[in-house]
Protein backbone atom coordinates (compact mmCIF):
# COMPACT_ATOMS: atom_id res chain seq x y z
CA UNK A 1 0.00 0.00 0.00
CA UNK A 2 1.24 3.41 -0.80
CA UNK A 3 2.33 5.77 2.05
CA UNK A 4 3.21 9.51 2.44
CA UNK A 5 7.43 10.28 2.42
CA UNK A 6 6.98 10.80 6.18
CA UNK A 7 5.47 7.56 7.00
CA UNK A 8 8.43 5.72 4.98
CA UNK A 9 12.21 5.07 6.84
CA UNK A 10 15.32 6.21 5.93
CA UNK A 11 15.70 3.09 3.77
CA UNK A 12 12.43 2.68 2.32
CA UNK A 13 12.60 6.76 0.84
CA UNK A 14 16.38 5.90 -0.49
CA UNK A 15 15.40 2.82 -1.88
CA UNK A 16 12.06 5.51 -3.80
CA UNK A 17 14.49 7.85 -4.76
CA UNK A 18 17.15 5.37 -6.60
CA UNK A 19 14.17 3.60 -8.30
CA UNK A 20 13.14 6.81 -9.75
CA UNK A 21 16.55 8.28 -10.38
CA UNK A 22 17.12 4.70 -12.36
CA UNK A 23 13.94 5.16 -14.44
CA UNK A 24 14.87 8.65 -15.76
CA UNK A 25 18.82 7.55 -16.15
CA UNK A 26 17.36 4.44 -18.46
CA UNK A 27 15.56 6.90 -20.37
CA UNK A 28 18.03 9.52 -21.06
CA UNK A 29 20.44 6.38 -21.82
CA UNK A 30 17.78 5.27 -24.15
CA UNK A 31 17.48 9.10 -25.82
CA UNK A 32 21.07 9.28 -26.20
CA UNK A 33 22.01 6.23 -27.69
CA UNK A 34 18.97 6.56 -30.24
CA UNK A 35 20.86 10.31 -31.12
CA UNK A 36 24.17 8.52 -31.95
CA UNK A 37 22.41 5.63 -33.95
CA UNK A 38 21.10 8.81 -35.76
CA UNK A 39 23.96 10.32 -36.33
CA UNK A 40 26.39 7.82 -36.79
CA UNK A 41 24.24 6.68 -39.67
CA UNK A 42 25.91 6.47 -43.21
CA UNK A 43 23.05 7.87 -44.91
CA UNK A 44 23.01 11.19 -41.97
CA UNK A 45 26.52 10.95 -42.52
CA UNK A 46 26.14 10.57 -46.61
CA UNK A 47 23.70 14.18 -46.12
CA UNK A 48 25.99 16.40 -44.09
CA UNK A 49 28.99 15.75 -46.10
CA UNK A 50 26.79 16.51 -49.31
CA UNK A 51 25.10 19.73 -47.48
CA UNK A 52 28.92 20.45 -46.43
CA UNK A 53 29.87 20.81 -49.72
CA UNK A 54 26.86 22.62 -51.29
CA UNK A 55 27.51 25.28 -48.49
CA UNK A 56 31.06 25.27 -49.57
CA UNK A 57 30.12 25.73 -53.47
CA UNK A 58 27.84 27.89 -52.82
CA UNK A 59 24.52 25.68 -54.11
CA UNK A 60 22.60 26.34 -50.98
CA UNK A 61 19.15 27.16 -51.69
CA UNK A 62 15.55 25.80 -50.62
CA UNK A 63 14.72 22.45 -51.13
CA UNK A 64 11.60 20.18 -50.69
CA UNK A 65 11.22 17.03 -48.29
CA UNK A 66 11.33 14.83 -51.80
CA UNK A 67 14.40 16.37 -52.95
CA UNK A 68 16.35 15.65 -49.42
CA UNK A 69 15.20 12.13 -49.47
CA UNK A 70 17.03 11.47 -52.88
CA UNK A 71 20.46 13.04 -51.87
CA UNK A 72 19.94 10.29 -48.99
CA UNK A 73 19.46 7.88 -51.73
Amino acid sequence: MARSVGEMTPKEFKDLMLSIFDDVLDKIVDSIIATLEELLNPDTIKFVKKSREDIREGRIRRVRIEEIDDTLK
